[in-house]
């Protein structure tokens, strides 16, 4: 293969005052994105998910018992989380903070971070204004913190970064006078891998670099190809082509081997020990939660159809700050035009493309392929992309407004809803203190905590704030913990659990929930008794023996039946 080198032109002698000019301006961004950041989560107050939890208390049980397992002590070792690397970095922050305290402290340093990377990604290709509304825009998005507990916006920080290191390592192997530095893919295989453990999707962000450089490459082959054409054509041979230097493929076969080589051992660094320390704590290197939501999205206790989509639609609807939702999104439909109808190329818009594509792939991996039900803190990626066009579409508005009559009538609602987002976010304020639902909850715990036996085992549909702040041994009939369970619901059953679990406690929704429906077997009141009533929260107390399930029903349930480690 040749290869076209491009010459360029450097002045050394300013290369330290920029760098460290660039550096004081990030680190000042930083600093005021972490400040706009704290402001949100102290005036919105957003309230943590039950699932958070879950979490939290692998890693209370790493740094209290020195294990990785939900229950402890436990009969079984359990793969049920779902962000193992989020799960290690909060415990050492566990150690100096309570878990709200962690959970904010994890909340800010992520999204100022990814706001850097935002202004970055979007400046590269947009400008330095659309870049920087960009980044307000995830800053001031209401969705975003929504997320507080879950690994989101840790997320989507490791994908900013893994987008950007992949893009900049594919540029050197395509640009000539780009020279590969093997430091930097190291870094970038770090970083990949450091997404993948936070969430599997980020798997997909591969792809993107690899179409980048396969393009990039066979660009570079025809014009080298063309160059060569062009020499041979000349009839002075002391005169050189336009393009003036050529290489052959001997001089530029190092650069990918040497990239991949380095690339591969940086990921290699973070995923080996990680595949080692779940394997050897959970018995499993892959969570196997994917699998407990797919059952649930299976037995139609979340819904049928579209339940992934129909979710997030109903899940804002619930929400004061839907009006913002909505506004947002149009942006970035109009961002989405912009980029569109472009007059650049394509293939110049390497980095928005893939922001959008890595968000169109995991939408449509969870919504069709692995059908999940809906919870809003997997829309990371959507949130990356949406924010991005979204300041493009801002961005666009602000440099065509003073043009023609027609640019102006599509500026001025983009400009419009921006003001009306900024708006709706800033004066969005929450009273402070937990919502009913978790005071019920945390109410409950406590209860549990001071009137159980330490070994007691305590089922409920959502196990994340009793089982954290009781420390009890919690038994999980939707399938997180147990697989078999998993097997249940999928084929929609919600009663064997019972007869096998036999819980010491159980808290049941007033009125039950429809994950509750074992409250309607005939023997239940018999079974078990109200102990204690925290809001709409009954805790029932096993006060007879369960049961055993009926013979004629024996042989299925031990059918559905598959063991936790596979």
């Amino acid at each position: 293969m040749l290869k076209v080198i491009e010459e360029t032109t450097t002045t050394p002698e300013s290369k330290p005052k920029k760098r460290f000019s660039l550096v004081l301006f990030y680190f000042l961004g930083w600093i005021c994105a972490a400040g706009i950041a704290i402001a949100k989560i102290h005036f919105a107050n957003p309230q943590i998910a039950d699932d958070a939890y879950i979490t939290l208390r692998y890693s209370y049980n790493l740094l209290h018992h020195g294990v990785f397992t939900y229950n402890f002590p436990s009969p079984q070792p359990t793969a049920a989380e779902t962000s193992p690397f989020y799960g290690l970095l909060l415990t050492p922050l566990l150690h100096w903070f309570d878990p709200v305290r962690t959970f904010k402290i994890v909340m800010v340093a992520s999204v100022a971070s990814a706001a850097v990377l935002l202004y970055e990604l979007v400046k590269r290709e947009w400008g330095v204004v659309t870049g920087m509304l960009a980044a307000l825009i995830l800053l001031l998005n209401d969705y975003l913190y929504a997320t507080l507990g879950m690994e989101t916006s840790l997320f989507i920080f490791a994908c900013l970064a893994t987008i950007l290191l992949l893009h900049s390592v594919a540029q050197d192997l395509i640009a000539s006078h780009r020279k590969p530095r093997a430091f930097k893919a190291l870094i970038a295989g770090i970083v990949f891998a450091i997404a993948v453990f936070i969430r599997g999707e980020a798997a997909i962000l591969l792809l993107f670099p690899a179409i980048e450089l396969f393009l990039g490459i066979g660009r570079n082959y025809r014009q080298a190809k063309k160059a060569e054409w062009l020499r041979l054509q000349d009839p002075y041979a002391f005169i050189e082509p336009s393009p003036k230097l050529i290489r052959s493929t001997f001089e530029t076969l190092g650069k990918p081997l040497k990239t991949s080589f380095a690339f591969i051992f940086g990921a290699a660094l973070i995923s080996l020990p990680m595949a080692v320390f779940l394997e050897t704590q959970t018995g499993r290197f892959i969570p196997g939660t994917l699998l407990a939501k797919e059952a649930q999205a299976r037995s139609g206790f979340w819904g049928r159809g579209w339940i992934y989509y129909t979710g997030l639609q109903n899940f804002i609807k619930t929400y004061p700050w839907r009006y913002e939702i909505y506004a947002l999104a149009i942006l970035g439909v109009l961002g989405l035009l912009v980029t569109a109808f472009s007059r650049t190329h394509w293939k110049t818009r390497p980095l928005t493309l893939t922001a959008i594509g890595f968000a169109l792939l995991q939408l449509i991996a969870y919504g069709n392929i692995f059908v999940v039900p809906f919870y809003h803190w997997y829309f990371g990626p959507q949130i990356i992309a949406v924010c991005a066009l979204a300041g493009i579409a801002v961005g666009a508005a602000l440099t065509r407004f003073r043009n023609r009559t027609h640019a102006r009538l599509l500026a001025i609602p983009a400009l419009a809803l921006m003001v009306y987002f900024i708006y709706s976010s800033v004066t969005l304020i929450e009273p402070p203190g937990l919502a009913p639902k978790q005071a019920a909850y945390m109410d409950a715990a406590a209860w549990l905590k001071t009137h159980t036996a330490n070994n007691a085992t305590v089922a409920a549909s959502e196990i994340g704030y009793f089982g954290y702040y009781s420390q009890r041994q919690m038994v999980d009939y939707v399938g997180l913990l147990n697989q078999q369970a998993a097997n249940w619901v999928k084929n929609g059953n919600l009663f064997y659990w019972i007869y096998f679990d036999k819980p010491d406690y159980w808290i049941v929704h007033n009125p039950p929930w429809s994950l509750e429906e074992a409250t309607k077997l005939p023997w239940f009141l018999t079974s078990y008794a109200p102990a204690a009533t925290y809001g709409n929260l009954i805790i029932y107390r096993k006060v007879a023996a369960v049961p055993s399930l009926p013979a004629s029903q024996q042989v299925f349930a031990q059918l559905s039946e598959v063991p936790w480690k596979s």
